[in-house]
């Protein structure tokens, strides 16, 4: 069943912000980002993005390759750094904050854990605790049971002792979400963190993030799989070449005309009869698959 976007004054298009401007509590609002651009290699990357998200929310953002994702979370955490534009994080500036302060806020799980030495897993997840430790000082008790916790609650205490170069694709993807974890940031803005992943990891992940944001944490995730993302995600952003074109509540977001614009491919959306959430199909025209023979 599919949603009339234009019925709905929740969604809103362009680069708008639809949850934090329009309202005098600032209180519980996370990260906000104003006219927010990222310029690399002399190409705009991404452009004049407003963006807000609060405590308690997960938001799911969404978009083909290419449209900016990835960029737009790194940028947050000033990797790359914006060209133009203002954000927040709890009311302070991100660009004010030293690296230390800003790594106690927030955390980013790349899209890719890449270590070429042959560290232990357990010291991997324990990168997560650097924010909190000086130069030369040595690990505490808390901070290691802080990271088998983290292990634990991804399912790769059965990790331990293992090196991360013998470790398979998902288990890495698992142990960079326990050092996501271990940074113990009330924010997490996660890059695709069920690729890689069997069904019952990604369950597992979207769980974890779910209890998470329940707590007051915040997260932010790029997502591939429309599905996963119409189940746990109670808010989408969507993006294309460098803009938001979209933000609001799922349903009203996740709809024929705009999956079929943003992908540049027909997509029926209709509601998954057993969890009563909106999935897609996408369609290839015949007429397109002779063209391409």
């Amino acid at each position: 069943m599919e949603r009339n976007l234009h019925a709905s004054s929740n969604v809103v298009n362009g680069s708008g912000n639809q949850n934090c401007g329009s309202t005098s509590d600032r209180s519980t609002v996370a990260v906000e980002l104003r006219n927010w651009s990222v310029d690399l290699g002399g190409r705009r990357v991404l452009s004049g993005i407003h963006l807000c998200f609060r405590k308690g929310e997960l938001v799911g953002l969404v978009g083909p390759n290419g449209a900016g994702k990835s960029t737009l979370l790194k940028s947050i955490i000033r990797m790359p750094p914006p060209s133009s534009g203002e954000g927040t994080v709890f009311g302070r500036d991100i660009l004010a904050l030293d690296p230390r302060q800003l790594a106690r806020l927030i955390a980013l799980m790349p899209q890719n854990l890449l270590l070429d030495f042959a560290f232990p897993v357990e010291e991997v997840v324990m990168m997560g605790r650097h924010p909190y430790l000086s130069h030369f000082q040595s690990e505490t008790e808390e901070d290691w049971r802080i990271v088998r916790e983290s292990m634990r609650r991804t399912d790769t205490l059965g990790l331990l002792g293992r090196r991360v170069t013998s470790i398979s694709g998902g288990e890495k993807q698992l142990i960079s979400m326990a050092k996501t974890l271990a940074q113990t940031t009330p924010i997490l803005l996660l890059d695709e963190p069920t690729a890689s992943l069997d069904l019952r990891h990604q369950e597992l992940i979207f769980a974890v993030v779910r209890r998470f944001v329940a707590g007051g944490g915040s997260a932010l995730v790029a997502i591939h799989d429309l599905e996963l993302a119409a189940r746990y995600c109670t808010r989408i952003v969507l993006i294309k070449e460098g803009q938001i074109v979209a933000d609001g509540p799922t349903y009203e977001v996740f709809t024929s005309e705009l999956l079929s614009d943003v992908y540049g491919i027909r997509v029926v959306v209709y509601t998954n009869p057993i969890t009563g959430t909106p999935a897609a199909i996408p369609f290839i025209e015949e007429t397109e698959t002779r063209s391409q023979d």
